[in-house]
């Protein structure tokens, strides 16, 4: 079993939730909803220990091609299709988690930086994890920035 972790550093009710996943040592910025009691599709993921599979990311476009893969957070309470994907700012996102080099800001919202190629490192780092254990875990949690507990 490999466990990966994520820590929640900052909250703003309007901004979003932000925080770092942690890949075998290797890190990057994590951005999610606000804390709406666990409602589907408009809440960060309660604090937990969650299984992780891959899955398809469906993009509402007409074509076909442009789903992706990503990771899909398991057996959270009345929430399904939880995925790590492409994302920058809340609006990006509908429950799930976004990805990012840096915390910067987009069209005046607090947003992670360079999605789209952190994400491609994030699934490289996974698939690796994942060639030496199927078994894959994610650990949420909500920690200060130096490591104390909020």
């Amino acid at each position: 079993m490999t466990t990966i972790q994520l820590g929640r550093e900052i909250y703003s009710p309007t901004m979003g939730t932000f925080g770092w996943v942690d890949v075998n040592g290797w890190r990057c910025w994590t951005m999610e909803e606000i804390w709406r009691d666990n409602r589907t599709n408009v809440s960060c993921i309660p604090v937990g220990t969650y299984r992780l599979k891959h899955a398809i990311h469906h993009i509402s476009t007409p074509d076909p091609d442009d789903d992706y893969d990503v990771f899909e957070i398991m057996e959270v309470p009345g929430r399904s299709a939880i995925h790590i994907h492409v994302a920058q700012t809340i609006a990006d996102v509908k429950g799930c988690v976004g990805l990012g080099d840096r915390q910067g800001t987009l069209r005046n919202h607090w947003a992670v930086m360079s999605a789209r190629a952190t994400f491609a490192e994030f699934m490289e780092r996974m698939a690796a994890v994942e060639a030496q254990d199927a078994d894959l875990w994610i650990a949420i949690g909500n920690v200060a920035p130096i490591g104390g507990t909020l």
